[in-house]
């Protein structure tokens, strides 16, 4: 899945409990098709949705080049904590940088997994 004008947001709920301590995305960068690391990615989780707090929030490295195409994967760790739901947002580049034919323009990101980690 590609994203760029809007967040990826992805709402997950669980039946019982579970404790999680990190999750993983996996993404492909690829420069020339505008394909970038996010701007940031934030876990949310809680045992009900009207009481989610922040448990991890990661800011990607930039890009200070053209690359080629690689897989990247993203892994937001936190303490290990009882959840039910988790939200995931994701926040696509918002200005490709200077060195770049698309400068200014807002990078895609693209998504094909996401792992939950608990123990």
């Amino acid at each position: 899945m590609g994203f760029r004008e809007n967040n990826f947001i992805l709402s997950c709920e669980w039946a019982k409990e579970v404790r999680v301590n990190s999750v993983i995305l996996s993404s492909i960068i690829h420069s020339d098709p505008y394909l970038f690391p996010p701007e940031s990615i934030t876990v949310k989780g809680g045992m009900d949705k009207s009481s989610m707090k922040v448990l991890g929030r990661l800011i990607p490295e930039k890009l200070e080049e053209r690359s080629m195409q690689y897989f990247k994967f993203y892994e937001c760790q936190f303490d290990p904590l009882p959840v039910r739901y988790v939200e995931i947002i994701v926040q696509p580049l918002q200005r490709i940088p200077m060195w770049h034919q698309g400068k200014g323009e807002k990078g895609w990101f693209f998504i094909d997994e996401v792992v939950f980690q608990a123990d």
